[in-house]
């Protein structure tokens, strides 16, 4: 295993605050509380709202229905 300058592994350099690994253990927490926060949502009886591929807006109700939502649609939830 290589060292650096100050004497650190090359793996604990990954996990250093930017570091290759940090990111990525740091991606999948982000990733991990949004799925958890959205599936708290729709326990609750919520509607979730996303944007698709193309980036129209969609709804995901909690039956696990989506739908793209139409332009009236979308200018009531902005309030237009």
């Amino acid at each position: 295993m290589t060292t650096n300058e100050d004497g650190h592994t090359k793996k604990d350099d990954d996990l250093k605050y930017g570091g290759p690994k940090w990111s990525e253990q740091l991606r999948f927490a982000i990733r991990e509380a949004i799925a958890e926060a959205v599936a708290e949502h729709q326990k609750k009886g919520n509607p979730v709202y996303f944007t698709d591929d193309a980036g129209c807006l969609c709804v995901m109700m909690p039956d696990n229905s989506c739908r793209r939502l139409s332009q009236g649609e979308v200018a009531d939830l902005n309030g237009l």
